[in-house]
């Protein structure tokens, strides 16, 4: 056998130890996924991950149908001759074209849908998820099964010697279909890729200038970007780039089948372990499930004896207790690559001489065995920097959130890369012998091996000296202890750490010392065996003491081996318990009552060593001792007494404020204006919206837009108005549908649809409706909304005030808001101001100290949403006569706002207030109108005790609202002294 093809034949069974691997990886990956879906509602109930979730199905189907593929392969394997039954080639590896097609089709459809929504939103809100994503998969699986016929159709079943690849096996005639056919699939994905990726850029740049803050559609909208960008970009790694080249190949008359088949299920294999991974990190719903299952810890906690320097040895906060359950979650996989080693060693051990066919699981029980040493040495060594660390530094973060997982991450890689160099580099691999005619072990590099073994030798003989780093620490904390609980607690934990400095520091030294003593030895094949015995020795051996110094191990072994079952242990488990110290003791059941400084004081004259308590479900109360005379611990009886008398304290405190709050009540018809006097008044005596507030508001202001943009479009409909472009009717329905889906789930992206609002607004008939708003009666925040139609809907828009002031929703129901303004607290009420919202006025009359009327001078043109033969203006005077003549208001104030004079003084150039007021002979000038308008609101109080005090404001001017307010305040304040006295 040539040097060529012993290569040729080592490469395709490392391949295939790879394949194994990446089996196992993407099974559990994907199959985890498939768990979660069938388990857990909201993941099942999310229509938008549909076609990531059959991605995940096909990848965990793929893992699980390509074993049999993979162990015919590895099963009978020969370093000198390779002959397979291609019938058995053909059919077991079924699961390889078919996973490349729907991989391929279905990333194709993945990048359609984030093309659609990014480009053409309005065609991606049409989009049914789960239709799409059943068609998607449809398509899918009819390309699988056309290459699958069209396999077994130009197939010949020849046999091919010294070949392992699948692509060996089928006929140049579908090696020519299939190559091509995925090359045009590839270079579509690989041009949709690129089309995503210059839109998301762009998306990026337009809003580098705009405050980063999102909200939660805005996240959702990255998070789908991110997740689908990554979805897509391991599909065009691992199988789309190699695909394209393989076809290219093909066109050229040149197959390099025979080379790259044995990768194809490799590259598969990895895109099902990349989406896995991406799809549990990425997902809220999966991300949020695991952490609930994995971190089940109660949150529960106590402030210890803080007067005790040994306290801080079991702090008990919330930090802690994450930091201690992801660091036990780490202990549990060095547990795992402890017993997963173990197991691998004794296979090796078994099977390492047993013949040629065992010769394959001899390198992968080889493989595994490295890679779980070297992590699981990795591991002892976290274990003995973390407990020393948090000793020193009880307050520091070490292992929290992603300093946990990046730790793990990068322990995992040095140790995959040491394996790396160990097999491959130190060329262990299997020979022929032709001499003996066997298959033989040779180690030709035996002092990289040796070399890369005692480094992680010593790795974790470091951790030893951590750990008498703490027996130290430990023995200091004892000095200063004052309570003999205290003393006890860290006594245990003194003999915890000692037993586990002595086992790390025996094994490990004793490991080194065979490493030395053998490596003279490299011919022989049985120092490789001590080696490996020498190394998982002292792994058990560190396992057995960390696991004998944990009370709860010590009880479950008891319960197991001396009673013959388990109890279970309780939920509530401490922290100190966690970390091998006794739990808090049941006998503390006294109410926790933090006492003063000075009884503080007083008490610890009486018992020294009296500490806090507290019950015993809460995490770490073990720290404190307990004397028979406690100051802190009240009876029962007592102290729900001293509870009932602070409420009924609180009461009349609240009670006695209520007596100086202010009630002004915002009365007034719908549109008028109340709302934004709020506003106004939030933001002049008020520190204003903060950045979640705006941010809620953008919701309304994308809605008037759209809802202004829809208005423009009935009033050319209903004055027969054409639009001189064919383009704009379908931009005016591109923003109906935008509109509705804001209603229905208040979703909107508003720069997605920039685009098309945009081009609506070109056509010269939008022009001219909005350039005579007043004549349309369209709304005035909608031309200011489409001036400023680029800035609000950039990626990250924060409303300003003025936007803010601009938006309208309208009120539904009674809304209260409470501000404190010159020493008092006004409480101003502001009621829905149309017909089916003014039954709800009448609970809120008791007691109002004033009402501000608010009505709009502009609307007088206008008729009632609600009843359009009304005219706005005449129920606006017919509901203020009511209210000023009614039996509610006899003694209260009044204050007319005659609101939107800008509008007003725009509209009376072109519209006579006669057409409302047809008693109005006066001149059309805005002085006139405004004064007789004034005249009849006036005239309609008949009660000569009551002043009404009227103003002419305009709502969305700031600096003339303010000067206004303050009068307001001060007549109120004024009025209401003249009546109740208050100094």
């Amino acid at each position: 056998m040539t040097e060529k093809a012993d290569m040729a034949m080592e490469v395709f069974i490392v391949t295939d130890c790879v394949v194994l691997t990446l089996q196992v990886l993407c099974g559990c990956g994907n199959g985890y996924i498939m768990a979660l879906f069938c388990r857990y509602k909201p993941i099942r109930n999310n229509r938008g991950a549909r076609l990531l979730i059959y991605l995940a199905l096909t990848n965990f189907l793929l893992a699980v149908t390509s074993l049999p593929y993979v162990i015919y392969l590895v099963s009978l394997w020969n370093p000198v001759r390779l002959d397979y039954d291609p019938r058995m080639i053909m059919i077991s590896g079924m699961p390889l074209p078919i996973q490349l097609k729907l991989s391929l089709a279905l990333s194709i459809f993945l990048a359609f849908e984030r093309l659609c929504a990014l480009y053409r939103p309005v065609l991606y809100r049409k989009l049914n998820p789960l239709i799409y994503a059943n068609v998607a998969l449809a398509v899918a699986v009819t390309g699988a099964s056309i290459d699958i016929f069209f396999e077994f159709l130009w197939s010949p079943f020849d046999h091919v010697i010294n070949c392992a690849a699948f692509g060996c096996f089928v006929s140049a005639k579908f090696r020519f279909y299939w190559g091509n056919c995925n090359t045009v699939l590839g270079f579509i994905m690989i041009f949709m890729m690129l089309f995503i990726m210059i839109k998301l850029r762009q998306l990026s740049k337009s809003s580098k200038s705009v405050i980063q803050i999102s909200n939660k559609e805005d996240r959702r909208f990255r998070k789908a970007n991110l997740t689908t960008c990554s979805f897509l970009t391991s599909t065009l790694i691992f199988i789309t780039i190699p695909s394209v080249g393989v076809g290219i190949f093909e066109l050229t008359g040149n197959s390099i089948f025979r080379l790259v088949g044995p990768f194809y299920i490799v590259g598969i294999l990895a895109t099902g372990v990349c989406h896995s991974i991406i799809f549990l990190t990425q997902n809220d719903d999966a991300r949020h499930f695991v952490k609930k299952e994995m971190f089940r810890i109660d949150h529960s906690h106590i402030v210890t004896n803080l007067s005790d320097p040994a306290s801080r040895f079991t702090r008990t906060n919330n930090r802690t207790l994450f930091q201690r359950a992801r660091f036990y979650c780490i202990m549990k996989v060095f547990s795992f690559c402890i017993a997963l080693n173990a197991v691998c060693s004794l296979l090796y051990f078994a099977i390492s001489d047993a013949g040629v066919s065992n010769g394959v699981f001899n390198s992968i029980s080889m493989t595994v065995n490295l890679f779980t040493s070297y992590l699981s040495g990795l591991f002892i060594f976290l274990a003995g920097f973390n407990r020393a660390y948090t000793l020193s530094f009880p307050n520091n973060r070490l292992f929290i959130s992603w300093r946990c997982r990046v730790t793990c991450a990068v322990f995992v890689l040095i140790a995959a890369s040491s394996t790396i160099v160990v097999v491959f580099w130190s060329g262990l691999t299997r020979r022929y012998d032709e001499s003996n005619g066997i298959v033989v072990n040779t180690v030709s590099n035996f002092f990289v091996v040796n070399t890369v073994n005692v480094v992680f030798q010593v790795i974790p003989m470091m951790s030893a000296f951590l750990f008498l780093l703490l027996f130290f620490r430990l023995r200091q904390q004892r000095r200063m202890a004052t309570s003999g609980n205290t003393i006890g607690l860290i006594d245990r934990a003194e003999r915890c750490s000692f037993l586990q400095f002595c086992s790390i520091l025996t094994f490990y030294t004793t490991a080194l010392v065979a490493h030395i003593l053998l490596k003279k030895q490299h011919k022989s094949l049985v120092c490789l065996y001590i080696d490996e015995l020498v190394s998982i020795v002292p792994q058990i051996g560190v396992a057995a003491s960390m696991g004998l110094c944990n009370k709860r191990m010590r009880t479950a072994l008891k319960n197991v081996f001396l009673i013959g079952k388990s109890s279970t242990v309780s939920s509530n488990t401490t922290t100190n318990e966690m970390n091998g110290l006794p739990k808090a003791q049941p006998h503390l059941k006294s109410i926790t009552v933090s006492p003063k400084p000075s009884e503080a004081t007083n008490t610890s004259t009486n018992c020294p060593e009296t500490q806090q308590t507290a019950s015993t479900d809460e995490p770490g109360s073990s720290m404190g001792g307990q004397c028979s005379t406690n100051s802190y611990s009240l009876d029962k009886s007592a102290y729900m007494a001293q509870v009932e008398t602070n409420r009924k304290i609180e009461a009349e405190i609240e009670k006695a404020k209520a007596n100086k709050t202010l009630k002004l009540l915002l009365l007034g018809p719908g549109e008028s204006g109340k709302s934004t006097t709020i506003k106004q008044i939030k933001i002049i005596h008020d520190s204003g919206f903060s950045d979640n507030e705006r941010i809620v508001r953008r919701y309304g202001i994308y809605l008037n837009l759209l809802e202004g943009l829809e208005e423009i479009h009935k009033t050319a409909i209903a004055n027969n108005l054409q639009y001189a472009r064919t383009q704009t009717y379908k931009y005016a329905s591109d923003i109906k549908i935008f509109l509705e889906e804001i209603k229905k789930s208040e979703k909107y992206f508003p720069q997605l649809v920039c685009e098309e609002i945009s081009k609506y607004l070109e056509d010269p008939t939008v022009i001219s409706v909005l350039n005579d708003q007043a004549h349309y009666h369209i709304d005035d925040s909608t031309l200011y909304f489409v001036q400023n139609l680029k800035r609000i809907t950039v990626y990250d828009f924060i409303p300003s005030d003025e936007d803010i002031l601009r938006s309208r929703v309208p009120t539904s129901g009674v809304v209260q808001y409470s501000i404190m303004l010159k020493n008092f607290r006004f409480s101003i009420f502001d009621v829905g101001g149309q017909r089916a919202q003014r039954r709800k006025w009448l609970h809120v009359f008791d007691d109002v100290h004033a009402i501000l009327f608010i009505t709009s001078l502009s609307e007088y043109d206008q008729m009632l949403r609600e009843d359009s033969t009304t005219h706005r203006m005449k129920e606006s005077l017919s509901l203020f006569e009511k209210i000023c003549n009614g039996p509610f208001f006899t003694d209260t104030a009044m204050i007319l706002f005659l609101n939107k004079i800008d509008l007003f003084e725009l509209k009376i150039q072109h519209t006579n207030i006669n057409v409302c007021l047809k008693s109005y002979k006066g001149p059309q000038t805005r002085d006139d109108a405004l004064l007789y308008i004034k005249q009849r609101f006036l005239s309609l109080n008949k009660n000569r005790k009551r002043t009404v005090y009227d103003h002419v404001t305009c709502a969305t001017d700031t600096k003339q609202i303010q000067v206004v307010i303050d009068s307001v305040i001060d007549v109120v304040i004024q009025n209401t002294m003249q009546k109740v006295g208050i100094q």
